[in-house]
């Protein structure tokens, strides 16, 4: 009984072990054919997504021989999937150059195991084109690397349209740059995104290092930057009219500062909205300084004719102080009548002048006459009446702005023609000699004389209102 146990035990264990095993082997199958139904469905589910894929999918090995080729080949070469089948670039009658670029590409891919892309331009049927490639090594069980899944995009159209595309901008940047002022685009976002050749000469940069570039913090001087920026706003904001012109100063790389004049004109999108300004600028440094000086010359000249009819005025002065101080008062209050009447602040500038000047013809007519202190004879009157031709003599040849010699020759004219030396009427007399008679008759009927006392302010009016 013993011996048939001892038997027993070992048989009934190897049946056992037995019977796992083929329990396993039996599970083992069952995982196997799922796998290979797993397989087959992804292949399925590969072939169909390929099939019906608008690019080129190929998958070749190391030696580059094709394994795979869906349908679109056909579209773009006129040969079916079959024909690639087993055949390498060289085979299939690729250029020489372009197999050595594939292989090359292939190459790197197995070396590295990592997935690779470019462009590259290809010949085909129609010619040369240009396709967008993208290479994925294919793994076994172990990890190596047994085939490359590639596709290729045809993106000849695009090229040519972002060609195309380049070309405009060439061409409008060609016009930009033949344009003799400078030409800026600034987005709403402030940045510079179009800038001609004659706007980096004047700001001494390259178009790389302005373009994307915020305008007002990278070429406006500190200074001015904020209430510049306000402007810009408003303008995007619709608030000032486009139209005014702008002046302000850049920065150029050197540091100096260049003053431009400017005009402006929005660019609206579809819908009617601003997305940028298109700004018209013209360097005027050097002509703000030329009339800088011309008004610093000006006003210098302007100072020296001061002194200069002031010099003359003082002349008749040291003969006869009471038409020194006679020219003086009727200058003021001419002046005062011509402000009263609204005219021009530079023709009572020139009246003014006029009014120092008025009486400088009498330098001529002897001083026992001028301070006479008696009535005057027929003759001795006569003689005092030509102090207005005397003065126009005197002043005919200087150039002033202003008619100064006509007006001095005038301002003893009188409305009905009753005056001298020309007899002149109402529209022959200028406006200037017509404020000049009046104050000059109202200031020497309201102040003495050597030869008679005053008759006052008062007859003086109705001398005027009279006559």
């Amino acid at each position: 009984m013993k011996d048939k146990n001892k038997i027993r035990k070992p048989l009934i264990k190897e049946l056992t072990d037995l019977r796992k095993r083929i329990s396993e082997l039996e599970k083992s199958e069952v995982r196997r054919k799922k796998a290979e139904a797993a397989l087959r469905e992804s292949e399925t589910k590969f072939r169909r997504l390929a099939e019906n894929y608008p690019d080129v999918i190929y998958r070749f090995d190391k030696e580059h021989r094709y394994l795979y080729v869906n349908p679109t080949i056909t579209k773009y070469t006129g040969k079916p999937p079959a024909y690639y089948i087993g055949k390498t670039p060289e085979e299939i009658g690729h250029p020489q150059e372009e197999c050595q670029y594939w292989r090359k590409m292939a190459e790197q891919v197995f070396q590295t195991g990592q997935p690779l892309d470019g462009e590259a331009e290809v010949s085909g049927p129609k010619g040369k084109g240009y396709i967008l490639w993208h290479m994925i090594p294919e793994f076994d069980e172990d990890s190596h690397i047994i085939s490359i899944l590639s596709t290729e995009r045809d993106i000849t159209e695009r090229r040519k349209m972002e060609q195309l595309m380049a070309d405009e901008k060439n061409r409008a940047q060609m016009y930009l740059d033949i344009a003799g002022v400078m030409l800026i685009v600034i987005g709403v976002d402030k940045k510079v995104q179009l800038i001609n050749k004659k706007g980096c000469e004047i700001l001494g940069h390259s178009e790389k290092e302005i373009i994307g570039k915020n305008w007002f913090k990278n070429f406006l001087p500190a200074r001015i930057r904020k209430e510049t920026e306000k402007v810009f706003e408003e303008l995007i904001q619709g608030k000032i009219n486009p139209a005014r012109y702008y002046e302000n100063s850049v920065l150029t790389k050197s540091g100096e500062e260049r003053i431009i004049g400017w005009f402006n004109t929005f660019i609206p999108d579809k819908k009617g909205k601003i997305i940028c300004t298109l700004s018209s600028g013209t360097d005027i440094t050097e002509s703000k300084k030329s009339a800088d000086q011309l008004r610093e010359s000006c006003s210098k000249l302007q100072r020296t004719l001061g002194g200069t009819v002031h010099a003359l005025a003082s002349t008749v002065g040291k003969r006869d102080p009471f038409t020194q101080n006679h020219q003086l008062k009727v200058t003021k209050l001419a002046c005062c009548i011509a402000e009263k009447l609204h005219l021009p602040e530079d023709r009572v500038k020139g009246l003014r002048f006029a009014g120092l000047l008025h009486d400088i013809g009498k330098i001529s007519v002897p001083a026992e006459i001028l301070t006479k202190p008696g009535r005057l004879t027929n003759a001795e009157y006569r003689i005092i009446k030509t102090h207005a031709q005397h003065a126009y003599d005197i002043l005919k040849d200087i150039e002033f702005p202003w008619p100064i010699a006509d007006i001095v020759l005038q301002h003893h004219e009188r409305l009905d023609g009753s005056g001298y030396p020309q007899g002149l009427k109402d529209s022959e007399i200028l406006l200037e000699a017509k404020i000049l008679m009046v104050a000059d008759v109202v200031e020497a009927m309201s102040s003495h004389r050597p030869y008679r006392p005053a008759p006052g302010v008062e007859k003086a009016l109705d001398e005027i209102k009279k006559n």
